[in-house]
C-alpha cells in the first residue's frame, strides 16, 4: 500500500514537473519580447542569453527529476503490481459479478 501511493504520489509529481518545464520554456520563448527596448542587437543577444542562464539551469534541474521519476515508475516491482497482480483482481471481479448478477450463460 505504501508502495502504491508513492508511485501514484509520483505520478502527479510528474505533471507538475512537466507544467513548470513547460512555463520555463514559454518563459525562455518570450524572453526576448520581454527584454526589447530600444538597444543594439548586440547588446541584446547579450541580455537575452545573460536571461536565459538561469532558465537554463532550471531546467536542466527539472528535467533531471522528471527523468529519475520515470526511472523509477519504471522499476520491476511497479511494473510487476501492473501486469500481474491488477489483472488476477480485475479479474476475480469480474467473475463475482457475473455469478452474482446471474449473467452466467
Amino acid at each position: 500500500m505504501k508502495q502504491w501511493l508513492k508511485i501514484t504520489l509520483n505520478f502527479w509529481r510528474i505533471g507538475e514537473i512537466e507544467k513548470e518545464i513547460f512555463q520555463v520554456k514559454q518563459e525562455m520563448f518570450n524572453l526576448p519580447e520581454k527584454l526589447k527596448r530600444s538597444v543594439v542587437q548586440s547588446v541584446l543577444d547579450g541580455l537575452v542569453e545573460k536571461a536565459k542562464k538561469p532558465l537554463l539551469h532550471r531546467l536542466d534541474l527539472l528535467t533531471t527529476e522528471r527523468d529519475f521519476l520515470i526511472s523509477k515508475r519504471e522499476a520491476f516491482l511497479p511494473k510487476t503490481i501492473w501486469n500481474l497482480v491488477v489483472p488476477i483482481i480485475v479479474s476475480i471481479v469480474t467473475a463475482y459479478l457475473m455469478i452474482s448478477l446471474n449473467l452466467k450463460q
